[in-house]
């Protein structure tokens, strides 16, 4: 509850709009933004969207790939610190993923939303 700085990882991250989204079986995701003043969330690139639109898809296809339930229980949306005082830091995560994709052998892997 007294936490200065709260760390996730979010499953899509929208390029659009800068919108993050997290799926969950829980609502402990909101206490995570909600009350610290910093917010860290770390993702990885291949869970970047170009669009608002493909947003739909993808949180359809994340649930079941991930856990076999038809959906999520909790899908939060952020946007932007909690507040003026707030602060959100967005850590993109390669770990190997740009050569991956350079590959011709490994590039279809990517592709999987495992």
């Amino acid at each position: 509850m007294k936490a200065k700085v709260g760390i996730m990882g979010v499953n899509l991250t929208i390029a659009e709009t800068g919108g993050l989204v997290v799926g969950a079986t829980d609502g402990n995701v909101d206490l995570g933004v909600s009350l610290p003043r910093v917010h860290v969330v770390c993702t990885g690139i291949e869970e970047l969207l170009p669009r608002f639109e493909d947003l739909a898809l993808f949180i359809r296809l994340l649930t079941p790939s991930a856990t076999g339930k038809p959906i999520a229980s909790y899908t939060s949306h952020f946007h932007g610190p909690r507040d003026e005082h707030g602060q959100l830091r967005i850590v993109l995560v390669d770990n190997g993923r740009s050569e991956i994709r350079a590959s011709d052998a490994f590039h279809d892997s990517l592709n999987c939303i495992r």
